[in-house]
């Protein structure tokens, strides 16, 4: 029997992204499935983030702007009329690592109050449990290809690799589908994450106007938070293109366009687990160092091609990476089945059978620090 009331605390926008929010609500679907009950606390600036996650039918609090970490339990005790059973925290990033010093305290009085608190964590050199030695949680979650593994004696149990990745029912079905890998390629997936605040989108689509060879079709997604500008910009590119380019506006998800597409060029993190797991080739770009660590990690397991920094990437070689990858039908046959053998949908399940096994265990309380 699930734990009956789980609360998701994270951040999700324009500055952070929407990966967070992307797999807690997979999380908390898959909860609701099972008979439990979820709701999200999302922090300030996270409006837009509520209103998708209201639309999935949970309940959704937006702590008041400002309020520092170490004032949330307070804030939470007065706000949030039921008690949760367990607290699942996704908020590892950069604007709560300029906090780290409140990140002790925070976790400590969390779990003081709730009893259970599930950890989901960056990737090991980005994340609390590398800064926060004394971080009091019952488990830590790192789906990350490259993670290493946890070390013995922490007093927390950690669940470390791609295997735990959350994904959405879709991608888990088309995972478990045959994918037939064409020899004669040319449709493209051009995808940048939800916000794209550096405008790679529009990047990536100038590059593909300079590359030779024939004509191509091209699918672009344009998330909910790219900025007007933005989606003008790609717009007038579409109009005056030599290719077919369709704009995707803020689709509930690509599992459709990944089947369909021959290449994906992907810079948003999460999206390339789920491009493994539908055997969908592809190619990786990187926004900064940390996510070229990352990118580099999954490269390793030879499902796509990770080109570096998007800033150190002229046009002309973005352009020859999609063009041999598009001839050389074998690479993609390869990317595809290794992709599929990575992951196979079944991380969501995963985790919530081991807060489970948490659940039927008496809390633990900690140190206070």
């Amino acid at each position: 029997m699930h734990c009956r009331r789980y609360m998701f605390r994270l951040d999700a926008s324009h500055r952070v992204g929407l990966g967070h929010l992307r797999r807690c609500l997979v999380l908390a679907m898959a909860i609701r499935e099972s008979g439990g009950m979820a709701e999200f606390l999302l922090g300030d600036g996270s409006q837009d983030a509520g209103i998708v996650a209201k639309a999935q039918g949970f309940t959704c609090h937006i702590l008041d702007a400002g309020i520092p970490l170490i004032a949330e339990v307070d804030w939470i005790a007065t706000h949030v009329p039921e008690v949760p059973d367990v607290v699942v925290i996704d908020i590892s990033h950069d604007l709560i690592f300029a906090h780290v010093d409140q990140l002790s305290h925070y976790c400590y009085q969390l779990k003081k109050m709730f009893g259970r608190l599930v950890v989901f964590d960056g990737y090991y050199s980005h994340s609390m449990r590398s800064r926060v030695p004394d971080l009091c949680a019952d488990m830590v979650i790192a789906p990350y290809c490259g993670e290493r593994v946890a070390e013995h004696g922490l007093p927390y149990r950690t669940l470390i690799g791609p295997q735990f990745f959350p994904m959405d029912p879709v991608y888990a079905q088309v995972a478990r589908e045959p994918r037939f890998i064409k020899e004669e390629a040319n449709r493209i997936l051009v995808s940048c994450g939800g916000s794209d605040p550096l405008e790679f989108s529009l990047k990536v689509l100038l590059a593909l106007e300079e590359m030779e060879g024939d004509r191509l079709q091209v699918c672009v997604v344009v998330g909910p938070g790219f900025s007007p500008s933005l989606t003008t910009a790609i717009r007038t590119l579409i109009g005056q293109s030599r290719h077919q380019i369709i704009e995707v506006m803020a689709p509930e998800n690509l599992s459709e366009w990944m089947v369909w597409c021959d290449v994906a060029v992907s810079l948003s993190g999460l999206t390339k687990y789920e491009l493994a797991a539908t055997g969908t080739p592809a190619i990786l770009l990187s926004i900064n160092d940390l996510h070229a660590q990352i990118h580099a990690a999954f490269e390793a397991e030879r499902t796509a091609w990770h080109l570096g920094v998007c800033a150190h990437i002229e046009g002309d070689a973005l352009g020859r990476a999609v063009l041999t990858l598009l001839r050389d039908w074998k690479q993609r046959r390869e990317m595809s089945e290794r992709g599929r053998k990575l992951l196979d949908g079944s991380g969501a399940l995963r985790i919530i059978g081991c807060i489970d096994a948490l659940c039927v265990t008496a809390p633990s309380t900690g140190s206070a620090s």
